[in-house]
């Protein structure tokens, strides 16, 4: 993928990163006022925070991404990964294969789309 394509896909991954990290944080919020007195309750939560979670991940990759961690999205170049990671507005860095996020490397600025 190039990292014009990938780029075309951030705006959607953010909108639906913006919303499962909004109906994590209400779920987190939630975990703590019960996870002391009631520990079914706690785990319930807990629960539906992993399927949150595992639906992000699931939207992500039918988009072409490969999700890593807590919203974070690689995408194959070919010869690595370009790396995304909410809020950031663009695909700004990439890593090797073997490397992770803390060796992603930083990628020059996108040029403007040119008008017709």
């Amino acid at each position: 993928m190039t990292r014009a394509e990938a780029q075309r896909l951030i705006p959607v991954i953010t909108k639906l990163t913006e919303r499962a990290q909004k109906e994590v944080q209400i779920l987190v919020q939630r975990l703590e006022l019960v996870q002391q007195v009631d520990e079914e309750q706690a785990n319930q939560i807990k629960n539906q925070i992993d399927d949150l979670m595992s639906v992000w991940r699931d939207q992500v990759s039918r988009l072409g991404g490969r999700p890593q961690g807590v919203w974070i999205v690689d995408f194959d170049n070919g010869q690595g990964y370009f790396c995304w990671k909410y809020p950031e507005p663009e695909i700004r860095c990439e890593h090797g294969y073997n490397d992770g996020f803390p060796s992603r490397r930083d990628l020059p600025p996108l040029d403007p789309p040119s008008s017709p």
